[in-house]
């Protein structure tokens, strides 16, 4: 796992068989503009990584956006080390995408606190429009990591998923119960047709439309089975959707919400099959236990 020193502004690599725990970290969840190229930030940092404080450097302003804020951030709430996707994936290597994407939800349960950048959001009463709440891997940045703090486009701190003045706000724009979010409810006690009335509501397209269906195995524990669920970039959203629920099914075989799906306008069915096109076909589901 690649972690950026807060301090040095280096990527350093914590191999995955050591036997020294990982240290403390934090996590970047921020929302990428379509045709975003992120697999240009990696090989920048590793050859030159002090060039956010570069003045040469044409792009000083982007850097100092996906860098050095973050790491500021971070160090002023006590942590040594972060992560950020555009920077500690390797995005040209393939095997590395896969290892990460597998990998989604113990690194966000196992850091400290998600950061949430929303680069749309300057005024509260803009927090419900903001357009990270539609992206792909929404849902296990929100859910996963005990601890999840939003600011705004000037990095400041709006407040946590579970405070008074955001979390019923964000219950509202996910669909997810406010118990949930203050970690008064455990996931496990809610139901398959529940978890994915959430994910229905996901509208921004990935650049990899298999991760609208990857990015929900840790949210069904499914990220540890390799033999279920292998990343197959190629293999196109409906038959990772369809591996995705096939697995559902064989580890929860008594939870028969699966199939409490119906048909609409934005879900449509080609095969008759059982199982559901998309998470949309779930999107009146929210209720089913």
């Amino acid at each position: 796992m690649r972690l950026i020193n807060t301090r040095t502004r280096r990527l350093e690599f914590s191999p995955a068989n050591s036997k020294l725990p990982l240290p403390k970290y934090a996590i970047l969840s921020e929302s990428h503009a379509p045709g975003e190229d992120k697999a240009s930030s990696y090989p920048n940092l590793i050859q030159n990584p002090k060039s956010s404080n570069n003045r040469q450097n044409g792009n000083r302003e982007e850097d100092h956006q996906r860098l050095d804020k973050p790491c500021l951030l971070a160090l002023s709430h006590g942590f040594e080390y972060i992560w950020i996707d555009t920077l500690c994936i390797d995005h040209k290597n393939n095997a590395d995408i896969a290892k990460a994407v597998k990998s989604t939800w113990k690194r966000l349960s196992r850091a400290s606190v998600c950061f949430v950048y929303l680069d749309d959001v300057s005024l509260l009463a803009q927090f419900l429009t903001s357009q990270w709440f539609t992206h792909t891997w929404t849902l296990p940045a929100l859910l996963a990591p005990p601890s999840v703090v939003f600011h705004n486009s000037s990095w400041e701190e709006l407040g946590t998923k579970s405070s008074p003045s955001l979390c019923p706000i964000i219950s509202r724009i996910t669909g997810i119960p406010q118990s949930i979010l203050r970690g008064e409810t455990s996931l496990h006690s809610t139901s398959i047709a529940q978890k994915m009335s959430w994910a229905a509501r996901q509208k921004t397209p990935s650049t990899r439309p298999e991760d609208r269906a990857y990015s929900l195995m840790g949210l069904f524990g499914l990220e540890d089975d390799d033999n279920t669920l292998k990343i197959r970039y190629g293999e196109g959203f409906r038959r990772a959707f369809t591996r995705l629920q096939q697995g559902i099914i064989q580890k929860f075989p008594d939870d028969h919400t699966i199939f409490a799906w119906r048909l609409s306008h934005s879900c449509e069915a080609e095969d008759g099959s059982l199982l559901a096109p998309s998470p949309r076909c779930f999107e009146a589901s929210g209720r089913i236990v």
